[in-house]
């Protein structure tokens, strides 16, 4: 008799293979490996909020960032 298991996850290493060979002997697994958008997607307002509301970018509010001005750089024209 044979038993198939699928297995849905965002991450695989081998420890985990060798667990499950050794789990499931004589039986046949499918392992599939999806990025975790495909398993929750999110709007672009999710990771618009997620991004905005991030710690990780607070330091963009310390003002010692702000190094350029409106006054800097060269306008980019567009010459279609």
């Amino acid at each position: 008799m044979q038993t198939t298991y699928r297995l849905h996850t965002q991450e695989i290493n081998a420890d985990f293979i060798m667990s499950l060979k050794t789990l499931f002997k004589n039986q046949e697994v499918e392992i599939t490996v999806k990025p975790a958008f495909e398993l929750n997607p999110l709007s672009n307002n999710d990771w618009i909020h997620g991004t905005a509301k991030n710690p990780s970018f607070d330091f963009l509010n310390d003002e010692a960032e702000d190094i350029y001005t409106i006054n800097d750089g060269k306008p980019v024209v567009d010459e279609k």
